[in-house]
């Protein structure tokens, strides 16, 4: 290769030469010297000490350093890699390399030739990558949710400071171990169970409980495959985030505290128990309002499934077109207004249990797309042709006869007989009146709460023998109601009969009753008091008269609509 050749690669490579008198001082720099500086050939001398001036000032130790190790015969060749001024002011990244070519006759330097590459560029971006992996190591450090790393054998292998903390454990000692390690056997099976399918390559999104350092704690938490430069997948990225507080699930109850009186019903919740120890598919059948709800809450409550959510949905209340986005989910542009993803219920119970209320209902369509997730736990979001994998179970309710709407045509054959695996019917209340009692107890806290009543009030003898002999077609929904008209109603100190109402109307020994009251001469009260004291008695007995409507017990006072509402204000009665 000829001289004019080589100086054509060179530039095609984007190199420079150089080209060192040692005795001298001298330097022979190429043209790409002015290309990568701006100075021009008559602008800067051709000798070592202008060189050294234009280096930066942190570099100019390293690479003298290396240049005397070269020249001292330590190391075989020089190279360093440094900034260097340019005739802008701009500091330029330079790769430099050279080698001893000549010595004199004692065997010392005389003369060195090298080459230099412009690396400017890959600099900038090397810097941008290192500010970049600077960025996300902070956010990895400071984040306050739980962010973890685990390999292809479920070994973790980088966790934040903030999972440190939730563990109670340094890093050290959880590094290099399993969920097994960490949490026993039960626990890691569930994790194991997700984990599996993030591995197969899927996201998981789930909620799930934990008992850590003693305290049970709700977390959110996504699982994606990490994968290697080949797309392989090699591991797990997590992020955990605890939402024990501010849960948006529907929480199941507690269970353990459940007593009953009725044998029937103590029958019920010894097959409730033996199917909460399976991950059987459960069929709950009753009357409407008869309980069927809390039947499931009761199995997941007690089942392994209950650190994770429990989602219910009411086929009957939502249209045939959304049943199916809102089960399995939907992809962009499925339908008009699908504008991004959406993981359905049943992807969102990853790891817990979905009750679907009124089964019944179901379309063709969704039955069917049903009935292949509960024979291959797989499906595929509407619009979309990923198989999605879910680990959920089920647990399906109704209050129709499904045999009678099989014959009928309305019902799959196929799937009534997948969903009857384990069938438990929830009898109405009327034939367990001994409850009638503890339902009172227990729900009565609760709506007084949501009333903003301090204290529930206690219910008379009297009251709850007409409560326990009404026949409740409208079940525990019918009793709840009928309470909560009850706390609007009474005084706040107890309920009595007259307070109760069943279907609108008091009970039969007492509706029929003339009203009156009894008022002695006021001592501690004004005349205004007691006025305003006959007057809330009077709108409360029109109130209760009327089964609580308003427009009625207006009518019966002889006061308008607005008029009645400006003394239930005055009076508390919301």
């Amino acid at each position: 290769m000829g001289p004019h050749q080589l100086e054509l690669a060179i530039a095609a490579g984007d190199l420079g030469m150089w080209d060192w008198n040692i005795t001298t001082g001298a330097i022979y720099l190429d043209r790409g010297w002015s290309v990568i500086l701006g100075y021009s050939p008559d602008e800067y001398d051709p000798n070592s000490r202008m060189w050294k001036r234009l280096i930066h000032p942190d570099d100019r130790r390293r690479v003298f350093k290396n240049l005397k190790r070269h020249l001292a015969g330590i190391i075989p060749s020089y190279e360093s890699e440094y900034r260097i001024r340019a005739k802008s002011g701009e500091w330029k990244w330079v790769l430099d390399r050279g080698k001893i070519v000549e010595r004199d006759s004692h065997d010392r330097p005389t003369r060195m030739v090298g080459i230099y590459f412009d690396i400017t560029a890959r600099k900038r971006v090397e810097e941008a990558l290192h500010q970049s992996e600077e960025r996300l190591r902070r956010m990895f450090e400071t984040a306050e949710d739980c962010i973890y790393f685990k390999d292809a054998f479920l070994t973790y292998t980088e966790v934040n400071p903030a999972m440190c903390a939730l563990l109670g454990r340094p890093a050290i000692r959880i590094i290099g171990h399993t969920d097994e390690e960490l949490f026993g056997k039960a626990e890691a099976q569930i994790i194991e169970d997700s984990d599996r399918l993030v591995l197969a390559g899927q996201t998981i999104e789930q909620e799930h409980t934990k008992v850590l350092q003693g305290i049970e704690t709700t977390f959110l938490e996504i699982k994606t495959p990490l994968r290697n430069s080949a797309g392989e997948v090699v591991g797990i990225f997590g992020i955990s985030r605890d939402v024990t507080h501010r849960r948006q699930v529907e929480a199941a109850p507690k269970v353990g505290t459940y007593e009953t009186r009725s044998p029937i019903m103590r029958s019920v919740l010894t097959a409730a128990r033996a199917a909460a120890q399976t991950d059987s598919i459960v069929l709950l059948t009753g009357e409407s309002g008869a309980g069927k709800d809390f039947v499931a809450h009761y199995i997941h409550g007690r089942s392994k499934r209950s650190h994770g959510p429990f989602f219910a949905i009411n086929c009957a209340a939502i249209s045939t077109e959304l049943a199916e986005s809102e089960l399995f989910g939907y992809e962009p542009g499925a339908f008009t207004g699908a504008r991004g993803a959406k993981k359905g219920l049943l992807e969102l119970a990853e790891g817990g249990t979905i009750l679907l209320n009124e089964i019944g209902e179901l379309s063709p369509v969704v039955q069917s797309k049903l009935l292949t997730f509960l024979d291959t736990r797989q499906f595929n979001r509407v619009g979309g042709v990923k198989v999605c994998s879910v680990n959920a179970r089920l647990i399906a309710a109704t209050n129709q006869n499904l045999e009678q709407a099989v014959k009928q045509n309305r019902f799959r054959k196929d799937l009534f007989y997948r969903l009857e695996v384990i069938s438990i019917e929830v009898p109405p209340l009327r034939e367990r009146p001994e409850d009638i009692p503890l339902l009172v107890e227990q729900l009565l806290p609760t709506l007084a709460h949501n009333m903003g009543i301090d204290s529930p009030p206690e219910v008379t003898p009297d009251a709850l023998k007409a409560l326990e002999g009404y026949h409740w077609p409208g079940n525990v929904r019918e009793l709840r109601n009928v309470l909560e008209r009850a706390l609007i109603l009474c005084n706040r100190k107890a309920i009595t009969v007259k307070d109760i109402a069943f279907g609108g109307r008091r009970p039969a020994n007492d509706i029929n009753k003339e009203w009156s009251m009894n008022i002695g001469f006021p001592k501690d009260q004004s005349l205004n008091d007691v006025v305003l004291s006959v007057k809330r008695r009077l709108v409360v007995e029109a109130l209760e008269r009327a089964g609580g409507r308003r427009k009625q017990a207006a009518t019966l006072l002889g006061l308008t609509a607005d008029a009645l509402k400006h003394y239930m204000k005055i009076f508390d009665l919301y």
